[in-house]
């Protein structure tokens, strides 16, 4: 929804009259305050995410009497009105410009706003451009711009039925929806949708043009509050001008009376170009003398002539355009009259034709073959009907295949005959743009009842399809779905989720035998599409008798196909092909997605949610386990070990820093006097607080990698998670070994410890001395309770106190 600028505090009143009980956010701003220039994007994008509520922006210094009665005294001040009253408290506004506070302010409200009659969705007639909306052959006396802004209450068109309504809207749009109400017999029936065109269509090119969407209305539209049709809304989600023609009306006559007009869907986040107007201000002729110079005024001269010029021929060609129309109207009303004189002399003159012999009855034979005729004519319309369905589709081609094929054989009058022959062109494109279609959204089909709809009409239309086939045909479309999502950069989230999909559809319809039993049904006797019997319905018995007739030799061919079961092993063998088919065209996308890693906790925060779509429902098909391991194979594992290795390093490195930094190492006198303080073993053995400060951090740190271990060997599922502890194991031991060599004689080490031999051999002796006795517990579960490697560590260890300790008394010596 857009934000409304108040122009003066009548304009602020009606907007708030005009809510009504919807909520209102307004905006006091003033055009100094920088505050308010720095949220007004926020606010503007929370105008379009909560589109229920009205959103307003209030100058201070325009809306002078609104801001002192409602009390503003700081910008930017926000407020909820309601049913044109300021909601009281202090939690119902905010001052400041915080766009936490303002988004938890608006969400509040949002939640209590009355639903719309398409919920979730706006009218989206406020975000027509008013100065270009057109309308073609409407009625002198109702305007369009009158009608939908509501000051008139219907739209009729003039010469004939037919209507042509062009908005381009101020922003791009997502449309949901079109509602429609009519008067009558007068209410329009059959609408075509075409959209981002780049000009106004003329009547025979909207006839011609193929349109986005066909909406057929029927008698809801007539009375109440209309009827809303929705539509296909991946379709319509970048529409910038929307055109509907109006085809004709449901009574078939020449005045089409329509009472109410509604699109509806959400607006996208853009820039509103009709906000931006131009400021009209008086030029002042004898200031510009002044201040001008002579040539300036003639460039400003020249350029008014130019716009005016520029004017006269937009008005010209728009003069010249109406006159076109009249004119043209004028030679259809000559025309319409003449063909009314030719029709009344026609019927004048069979009035008065004497009979010139007896009636001749046509035969059994040549009524049936008649009505085979009507028949296809009526069936090939309703392939690709909106409300039918791809089994629909399939059944009316093959029924119309089937009485065509009868026709083109028997003996038929010329005229019938010809008429027949140039039908079989006709049919066959219907054939093939119907085969194609149904292949083409094979791979956008998940759920099992539009699964089998699908699968049926394809099997239906070629006998010799059986289930073998019917499978790799799905299986095909799936792989190539998925690679589209692939490309599209869906997330790796979405597209388990579409193996889990495939999975279950595949397990229900093939491995539980569904798709046999549905293609049965279709065999049985007496069976149609629900369309297709509607269509029987309305017509006479003997049509009736023709087509149950045709439709039984339909169902017969079916039953006669051969339908056997698909062995369990077999579907398992072809879903675990397709699925090594499909990891290898996702393997790339974890690879990519792992290197974006840079935590454990990322990793681990993946994986639960992976857990809960391989955990919940999995079909039997294929185990779950199989396709994580096939799909992230060691990927995800060996980046897990590559994090925990770096973090290790990362507090071995914090605990070299801490050690060699000009803290004390050595340990307080052994026998002073302490007052109130028991004695310390640690002490005894020359370890010193801040050394056993030190390696309690590092243990600690140490502890958080293992529970982040913990937390993955939860949640992952390859064959090998003992390798990460294992290699926990193995990283804690070389640290443990570099840090009983520490100090090293090295040039990085420190130049006070490498320039004193005694006070190095000291320190590697205090440092080993903490790593054994500061928390041995600790030590033991970073090595992995591995008896064998804490024994190696604990040798090491000791012998780095022993080599220390014997340097001291060389060097005491």
């Amino acid at each position: 929804m857009p934000v409304h600028h108040c122009e003066d505090d009548d304009d602020f009143n009606a907007q708030l009259a005009k809510a009504g009980q919807t909520p209102v956010v307004v905006d006091w701003f003033a055009e100094w305050c920088g505050p308010c220039k720095m949220i007004a994007p926020q606010y503007e994008a929370f105008s379009n995410k909560y589109s229920q509520l009205v959103f307003l922006k209030v100058d201070v210094d325009k809306c002078e009497g609104a801001a002192a009665s409602n009390g503003v005294q700081a910008m930017p001040t926000f407020m909820i009105f309601v049913g044109g009253k300021k909601v009281s408290g202090d939690d119902n506004m905010l001052r400041g410009a915080n766009a936490e506070k303002l988004e938890a302010l608006i969400k509040k409200f949002a939640d209590q706003a009355p639903a719309g009659e398409v919920p979730g969705q706006i009218d989206l007639l406020a975000l027509i451009d008013k100065n270009q909306i057109e309308c073609l052959n409407n009625s002198d006396e109702t305007n369009i711009r009158g009608f939908l802004e509501g000051s008139e209450h219907k739209l009729v068109s003039d010469c004939d039925e037919q209507l042509i309504i062009a908005f381009p809207f101020t922003q791009p749009v997502k449309v949901h929806s079109v509602g429609i109400k009519g008067n009558g017999k007068h209410t329009p029936k059959s609408v075509y949708v075409f959209q981002n065109l780049p000009k106004t269509l003329d009547f025979d090119g909207a006839s011609g043009l193929e349109p986005t969407q066909i909406l057929e209305f029927g008698e809801k539209a007539q009375s109440g509050d209309g009827e809303i049709q929705q539509v296909k809304y991946v379709k319509f989600q970048n529409v910038r001008s929307l055109q509907l023609f109006i085809k004709d009306n449901q009574g078939g006559d020449d005045v089409t009376d329509l009472r109410s007009l509604k699109i509806y869907g959400t607006p996208l986040s853009g820039v509103n170009m009709s906000e931006f107007k131009r400021r009209q201000s008086r030029m002042d002729v004898d200031r510009l003398m002044k201040d001008l110079t002579v040539e300036q005024l003639d460039n400003i001269q020249s350029n008014l002539q130019t716009e005016m010029e520029s004017k006269k021929e937009a008005l010209r060609e728009m003069v010249g355009r109406r006159y076109r129309d009249i004119i043209e109207a004028s030679s259809e009303v000559r025309r319409v009259r003449d063909l009314a004189q030719q029709l009344s002399a026609s019927l004048a003159s069979a009035r008065s034709t004497p009979a010139t012999g007896e009636i001749r009855h046509a035969s059994r034979d040549s009524l049936a073959s008649i009505w085979r005729f009507i028949a296809v004519h009526r069936l090939l319309p309703l392939v690709g009907d909106s409300r039918g369905d791809a089994l629909t589709d399939a059944y009316a081609l093959l029924l119309s295949e089937q009485i065509h094929k009868e026709l083109v054989t028997e003996h038929l009058p010329n005229s019938l005959q010809y008429a027949v022959s140039s039908m079989t062109g006709r049919v066959l494109r219907t054939r093939v743009a119907v085969r194609a279609d149904l292949r083409r959204e094979l791979g956008e089909l998940s759920t099992s009842d539009w699964l089998a709809n699908q699968l049926a009409a394809i099997a239906i239309l070629d006998t010799s399809v059986d289930l073998d086939q019917l499978l790799d045909l799905y299986l095909e479309a799936r792989k190539s779905h998925i690679g589209k999502l692939i490309d599209e950069s869906s997330s790796l989230l979405h597209i388990v989720g579409e193996l889990k999909a495939t999975l279950q559809a595949i397990e229900q319809l093939f491995a539980q035998g569904e798709m046999i039993r549905v293609l049965q049904a279709i065999a049985s006797i007496g069976w149609r599409p629900a369309l297709i019997d509607s269509l029987i319905s309305v017509e006479a018995s003997a049509f009736d008798k023709v087509m149950n007739a045709e439709m039984e030799k339909v169902n017969r061919l079916q039953r006669e196909r051969k339908i056997g079961k698909l062995l369990t092993q077999r579907i398992n063998d072809k879903c675990s092909e397709w699925i090594e088919g499909v990891c290898a065209l996702v393997h790339p996308s974890v690879m990519s997605i792992c290197d974006f890693y840079s935590k454990t906790d990322d990793i681990i925060e993946f994986l639960h949610a992976l857990s809960e779509v391989l955990r919940e429902d999995w079909p039997r098909i294929c185990s779950n386990s199989t396709i994580y391991q096939r799909l992230f194979q060691n990927v995800i594992i060996d980046k897990f070990k590559t994090l925990i290795s770096r973090d290790l390093q990362s507090l071995e490195s914090d605990l070299m820093q801490s050690l060699e930094s000009k803290i004390s190492l050595a340990p307080p006198p052994l026998f002073e006097k302490r007052s109130g303080a028991k004695f310390d073993a640690l002490l005894g053995v020359g370890i010193s607080e801040n050394m056993q400060k030190a390696i309690i951090a590092f243990y600690g740190g140490v502890q958080s990698v293992q529970e982040s271990v913990a937390k993955y060997e939860k949640v992952g599922m390859e064959s090998n998670l003992e390798a990460i502890r294992s290699a926990m194991s193995q990283n804690i031991e070389e640290i443990l070994t570099r840090l009983s060599e520490w100090p090293s004689n090295s040039k990085e080490s420190s130049s006070e410890l490498s320039s004193d031999p005694t006070s190095l051999s000291l320190s590697r002796a205090r440092l080993s001395l903490a790593l054994l006795h500061c928390d041995a517990g600790k030590t033991c579960t970073a090595l992995g309770r591995d008896g064998e490697r804490i024994g190696r560590v604990n040798k090491k260890l000791h012998a780095a106190v022993e080599t220390a300790l014997g340097a001291l008394t060389i060097f005491g010596d």
